[in-house]
């Protein structure tokens, strides 16, 4: 079993061994955030101090994928080229 502190701090170290700099605040705001997810997919309450190990990997996972999105280069364009807006 893991705790969320447990959880932010795999986290960040994924994220440092990629090279990424994301403030400690917003990486444990992405972990609970996919707690959260998690709770509202499955209609359980996760107990904060005792995460699973499938769960804990999910997060880990999904909250380190999107913060990489975060710490990305700003993608420049090519003169007169205008970015396309989904």
């Amino acid at each position: 079993m893991h705790s969320q502190a447990q959880l932010e701090h795999q986290a960040s170290d994924a994220l440092a061994a990629l090279g990424a700099t994301i403030d400690p605040g917003t990486v444990s705001d992405a972990v609970d955030l996919y707690l959260c997810k998690h709770e509202r997919e499955t209609g359980q309450p996760v107990d904060r101090d005792a995460i699973g190990a499938t769960v804990a990997a999910e997060t880990i996972q999904a909250a380190t994928s999107w913060l990489l999105t975060l710490d990305a280069p700003t993608q420049t364009h090519p003169a007169g080229a205008t970015p396309v807006q989904l």
